[in-house]
């Protein structure tokens, strides 16, 4: 008998509170992270939070936008079966339970842990697929069906002497009537069926090649800010890894992939960023009088001939770090506008008249 007793009242009023929480614009999570979430109390077999804020980590799976994520639950009990998967980050073993995806708010994660390698979030993807893999209904509709104009005939046969061989005949040509149109009926939906999946099928590789491109922009711009920064807004480029290093870069112009029995085509655009001056918030329309160096967003396109053309995926990009030279000396060189390029051992000058409007003291 399970004496656990679970305390719905004390969730609720912890969910009143999470629930009003506003979203955070500026909490930035991504697919392949671990997240300890306020995951709450459930019913029956469906994971619960621990400890006093309820909380569980999480998987992000898919990403929609800052309110909505898809989400798998993690656990450290160790299960051997087709509904979870074993994880090992940072030394620590916890298994994904794949049958309990679900849709949740943005408001319930709390901390971000790290994030999974490719290899592994790929074949947790794989086995969340299996899972809703299904057989298609309309193969036993076909068997039954001609089961039973089978079994209509033997009936019609037991029937029959010879004074009846002309009902046995008409009899006959009805059954094959039927069942020519049971199969007619059928292979039509079969069809239908088919062109659903193919057009899904591309949409779904059509998004993992925007995911690819956009996380390609993440480490040009980490690998240096210029890199996408000094870009020619609005113009198109594709992600290009330079060789030996293998590092990435943006080259002019769009990119062709073939994949499986499609011609994809795909293109990234950089545009500048501008925030409100009291908020520091993100503005939907772009000012110019507002404009945020430090904030860059990509828009990845994704089209091909077929339905469900084009994928577009957008996210923003910030200079959290700067790369600065080491001055040896008092030795000047450059404008004073230019950006510096490593190793630079001299330093910039830029000689203008002093602004002391307002009774203020400004350097241009």
């Amino acid at each position: 008998m399970n004496d656990y007793i679970k305390d719905f009242d004390k969730w609720n009023n912890e969910k009143k509170v999470v629930d009003k929480k506003a979203v955070n614009r500026e909490l930035f999570f991504y697919h392949r992270e671990i997240w300890w979430c306020s995951a709450g109390l459930n019913i029956g077999v469906e994971a619960d939070g621990k400890n006093e804020n309820f909380e569980r980590p999480i998987l992000i799976v898919k990403k929609f936008n800052a309110d909505m994520i898809w989400a798998l639950p993690l656990t450290t009990k160790e299960k051997k079966n087709k509904y979870h998967f074993k994880l090992e980050h940072e030394d620590i073993k916890s298994w994904v339970i794949l049958s309990q995806i679900k849709t949740i708010s943005t408001k319930r994660l709390l901390r971000k842990v790290g994030s999974i390698s490719d290899s592994d979030f790929k074949e947790v993807i794989s086995k969340v697929q299996d899972l809703l893999t299904i057989e298609s209904p309309l193969a036993g509709a076909f068997s039954e069906a001609e089961a039973t104009n089978t079994e209509s005939i033997k009936k019609s046969a037991i029937k029959v002497n010879s004074f009846q061989k002309g009902a046995l005949l008409l009899e006959l040509l009805i059954a094959i009537s039927v069942l020519a149109i049971v199969l007619s009926v059928g292979s039509q939906a079969v069809f239908v069926s088919l062109q659903s999946g193919k057009t899904s099928g591309e949409s779904d590789v059509a998004i993992g090649l925007a995911n690819e491109a956009l996380e390609a922009v993440r480490g040009t711009a980490e690998e240096k800010w210029q890199n996408i920064y000094t870009l020619t807004k609005g113009n198109h480029y594709y992600a290009t890894s330079t060789q030996p290093t293998e590092k990435w870069t943006l080259a002019t112009g769009d990119e062709s992939i073939a994949l499986n029995t499609a011609n994809y085509t795909r293109y990234i655009v950089i545009s500048n960023v501008s925030r409100d001056p009291s908020t520091r918030m993100i503005e939907t329309t772009y000012n110019s009088a507002h404009d945020d160096p430090s904030t860059q967003q990509a828009v990845v396109t994704v089209s091909w001939q077929g339905s469900g053309s084009p994928v577009t995926m957008s996210d923003y990009f910030f200079r959290w770090r700067n790369k600065a030279c080491s001055q040896t000396g008092w030795s000047t060189g450059g404008s004073g506008t230019s950006v510096k390029t490593c190793p630079d051992t001299s330093y910039d000058t830029k000689d203008d008249a002093i602004d002391t409007t307002g009774g203020s003291l400004k350097l241009q």
